[in-house]
């Protein structure tokens, strides 16, 4: 996908941020590092604090996505039906269209899902 060049330059930033995280100290918080980690990359501040800001964001509701799934299916609810319902949410169902386009959408999950669950790709779990 990406050139070796690319591939190489990602895994040294990749590797500069892991050993940076891991030197980090007790009273600076992940996102006062990782907005520091992007000020020496890219150099400006704005620009970093912005970034870090979307990254912690980002990371922030994906946990709580994951908890919301975890309890969701406490509740006998599957993760096709959630990411359904979380879809709904945040679509203005008055166009027919997107209407349509996400049914197909929740059918396609559904159905490769009960495809894993029955043995097709080996994952008789249930």
């Amino acid at each position: 996908m990406f050139s070796d060049e690319v591939n190489e330059r990602i895994n040294i930033v990749f590797k500069e941020a892991l050993d940076s995280y891991e030197s980090k100290g007790e009273s600076e918080t992940d996102k006062e590092w990782l907005q520091h980690f992007l000020m020496r990359n890219i150099k400006d501040s704005a620009k970093a604090e912005e970034i870090a800001e979307k990254i912690v964001s980002l990371i922030d509701e994906m946990n709580s996505d994951i908890v919301e799934i975890q309890n969701a299916e406490k509740q006998g609810i599957s993760k096709e039906k959630w990411l359904s319902q979380k879809i709904n949410e945040g679509v203005d169902m008055s166009d027919e269209n997107d209407l349509e386009r996400l049914k197909a959408f929740d059918e396609l999950l559904y159905r490769q899902n009960k495809e894993m669950k029955g043995g097709k790709f080996g994952l008789n779990k249930e």
